[in-house]
């Protein structure tokens, strides 16, 4: 797996795993707007449950493909900055 996409999932899942928890800040927030108690929302609170079924989903059918695709094999110029991100060397 590629750091870029583990990144990703490690990112996904902090947003879910914020937004289900009573005491997370957006089921705090919404709790102390609606003056009702965290426990209550947490079963409401669709967005997180939603964006864990679809990465799970997104898991097990491999998606998106364009991340199982090999990279591109790099240009002389290129190999050269390729361990400084946008960075040219000059020809």
């Amino acid at each position: 797996m590629s750091p870029a996409r583990s990144a990703s999932l490690l990112d996904i899942f902090a947003c879910v795993t914020q937004s289900v928890l009573p005491y997370g800040a957006q089921i705090l927030l919404a709790a102390s707007i609606a003056r009702t108690s965290p426990l209550e929302l947490v079963g409401q609170v669709h967005y997180g449950w939603l964006l864990a079924l679809v990465t799970l989903a997104s898991i097990a059918l491999g998606l998106p493909r364009s991340a199982l695709r090999p990279a591109l094999p790099l240009r002389p110029a290129d190999r050269e900055s390729a361990d400084f991100p946008g960075t040219r060397s000059c020809p």
